[in-house]
């Protein structure tokens, strides 16, 4: 069996924000609405990564925010009909969503991929349902201000809203209305009730990118970083271990603005309504006070994992060798008794992966953070301090 080598004696490749990553402590009612709009109608262009964005954001939602994954409503290519279901119409409120929620108990969590539209009409902000036209939104396109009145009728102890869409008409694979000028459509302003915190991938006529490397939209790629952990370090937050709206706000402004300007010579600028002072995300544990090193790293060695990749056509195999870090020898005790779970909860996710989820540096990262996660969770009470790749091939 050849293989050919994806990164050898990759020691802790952490980023500038990374943090711990154990699994939150559960939020039992919290109930999150997850759409990733990817292929519509013949004609229109696809999101690509729209799915993708869904995926990593349902990983966070459970991994990060401890909503429970029965508690999820995960929609692809949604239909007008399925939002409506989820959401209600302008004349009912009472869809899915607030049938979940328990009154005063519940954080309400909505994230979108996928287009949105300006009405041609009205000026009014949609978003594209995959089996709606964009040249007739005001007809079959779910309109932002209902989405937003309804979630703000829903008794939630909390409800907070991402967007990874722009109103412009405009995306990166094209323009979406035909035989229209969608410069020349200029969305309405947006009227945000103020029991809803909202932020958008974009302002106004700005176009939401993409970031090809991540596989990601710009918007979606950047908010996960600074939501794990990247928001709340300097010189963005406070370092409390809480990333609040404020952080967020100033994280994307920085960062995924300045990567819009740079790769693709156009603005982007995320948009929020809210407090600022919100926390959007409970880091676990906090962001680490530099101290003096008390001890030498204690590393503990996995036994070699060879699994099979996510392809579609020809299998693909990743052999990978691993080490834990832990600040005590009598951990080690422990994770030996603990192996069959730790092995079992590494490969069920190693299986899951795409050869396009190791590429650079941010698929590395990623999948680090995420055994990570999962390593604290089987080996509890041992504290895994980092994950170190030892070895990673592919065939």
């Amino acid at each position: 069996m050849h293989f050919y080598r994806v990164a050898i004696a990759v020691l802790c490749l952490a980023a500038p924000w990374a943090v711990g990553c154990a699994l939150a402590e559960e939020n039992r009612d919290g109930i999150a609405v997850i759409i990733g709009n990817k292929t519509y109608r013949k004609g229109v262009p696809a999101v690509e990564f729209a799915h993708n964005d869904a995926a990593a954001i349902k990983r966070h939602v459970v991994e990060r925010l401890g909503f429970r994954a029965g508690n999820i409503i995960d929609l692809r290519d949604a239909g007008k009909s399925e939002l409506e279901a989820v959401f209600g119409n302008r004349d009912n409120h009472q869809g899915k969503a607030f049938q979940w929620v328990r009154a005063g108990r519940s954080d309400l969590l909505v994230y979108y991929s996928g287009h949105g539209v300006p009405g041609q009409k009205d000026g009014r902000g949609y978003l594209l349902p995959s089996d709606a036209d964009p040249d007739t939104a005001e007809l079959n396109g779910y309109p932002l201000d209902v989405l937003l009145a309804n979630l703000a009728s829903i008794p939630a102890r909390s409800v907070t809203v991402f967007l990874d869409a722009c109103f412009s008409g405009l995306t990166p694979g094209g323009a979406l209305a035909r035989n229209v000028s969608s410069i020349g459509v200029r969305p309405a302003p947006l009227k945000v009730p103020d029991r809803v915190t909202v932020v958008t991938a974009a302002t106004g006529q700005q176009m939401a990118s993409w970031d090809l490397e991540a596989r990601h939209g710009l918007f979606t790629a950047y908010l996960l970083k600074g939501l794990g952990g990247a928001a709340d370090a300097d010189p963005y937050g406070n370092g409390d271990g809480k990333v609040t709206l404020g952080e967020i706000k100033a994280f994307l402004d920085d960062e995924m603005t300045y990567r819009a300007r740079r790769q693709y010579t156009r603005e982007q600028t995320a948009e929020i309504s809210g407090d600022t002072g919100q926390v959007l995300a409970l880091l676990s544990p906090p962001m680490p006070v530099a101290e003096p090193a008390v001890g030498p790293s204690i590393f503990y060695d996995l036994p070699e994992m060879l699994v099979n990749l996510n392809s579609s056509g020809k299998q693909t195999f990743l052999k990978i060798r691993v080490a834990l870090e832990v600040g005590d020898a009598l951990d080690i005790t422990r994770l030996e008794q603990k192996m069959p779970a730790l092995v079992d909860s590494f490969q069920v996710h190693l299986r899951a992966l795409r050869i396009e989820d190791l590429q650079g540096a941010s698929g590395l990262y990623r999948l680090r953070e995420q055994l990570l996660a999962r390593a604290n969770n089987a080996a509890k009470p041992v504290k895994v301090q980092d994950v170190l790749f030892k070895e990673m091939l592919v065939q």
